[in-house]
């Protein structure tokens, strides 16, 4: 079943957790993608926006992680990248900047780390702009899109 987990806890520095997404035993070069910012500079250039907008006291980085299902159907990992940054631009409400990577060094638990500045470019702090609900049926449009499993989820209905 495919999972999308909303990590709040932020144990590593913006440098820590990119070394952690970026780790050539988890992934390469080829499944890591970036929004608005270069591959090897991500980390200085959202530092640099939220030193611009005086952030620096903020949550440097918002960090969702979304599990494939395992019956992946012999998806290569090149088409998972595709999906992974489309699923990131779903989670982006607004200009933020934005790496991630698909882990592949557990091939039964193939998942993605998204990393997401929590200062925009315009300087307007995180803000999740719906419930985990509407988070978890943006993706499952880009499941369906790309022929993936979707999230299960029970809808509340009053």
């Amino acid at each position: 079943m495919s999972i999308l987990r909303f990590e709040n806890r932020t144990p590593r520095t913006l440098q820590g957790i990119y070394d952690y997404v970026l780790d050539p035993s988890k992934t390469s070069s080829d499944l890591s993608f970036t929004i608005g910012v270069g591959l090897l500079t991500a980390v200085k250039e959202m530092e640099l926006v939220r030193r611009c907008h005086n952030k620096k006291y903020t949550s440097p980085y918002v960090h969702f992680i979304f599990c494939f299902d395992e019956n992946l159907n012999g998806k290569s990992h090149l088409y998972l990248c595709a999906v992974a940054k489309e699923i990131a631009l779903a989670l982006i409400h607004d200009q933020r900047q934005c790496f991630g990577a698909v882990h592949i060094n557990k091939p039964n638990q193939l998942h993605i780390h998204i990393i997401i500045n929590t200062t925009s470019i315009n300087g307007e702090l995180w803000r999740q702009q719906g419930s985990v609900l509407y988070y978890k049926k943006k993706v499952n449009t880009i499941l369906i899109k790309y022929g993936l499993t979707p999230i299960k989820f029970d809808e509340y209905k009053p």
